[in-house]
């Protein structure tokens, strides 16, 4: 089934870093991420509304989850190599440090 979507989510929209950036690599600083964010919230809560640029942003933060485990994860069928693996991914990518202080559902 084809999409009439101009940019439908898939990892070939990010591109190839290396040669898109040879110079500056593939790091950028926070503000500029923060920046796009917050400029995008606010153009959603003033076009639609609170309610719905919050409901938006979390589907985004869904979709972008689902999408990052997929890509950079994958099945794993031992809770504590998961998590392992999931810390790992994210200190590598400066995304931040994850620490499970407490299991509060039983993995079967």
């Amino acid at each position: 089934m084809q999409s009439n979507r101009k940019y439908e989510f898939n990892w070939g929209l990010l591109g190839n870093i290396q040669e898109g950036r040879p110079i500056l690599g593939q790091f950028t600083r926070l503000e500029v991420y923060r920046l796009m964010q917050f400029t995008f919230r606010d153009v959603m809560e003033n076009r639609f509304g609170i309610k719905v640029a919050d409901e938006e942003f979390c589907d985004a933060g869904y979709m972008a989850g689902k999408a990052f485990f997929e890509y950079f994860i994958g099945k794993i069928p031992d809770f504590s190599e998961f998590n392992h693996k999931l810390q790992m991914s994210l200190l590598d990518m400066g995304i931040g440090i994850l620490r499970v202080e407490k299991q509060v559902w039983k993995v079967t």
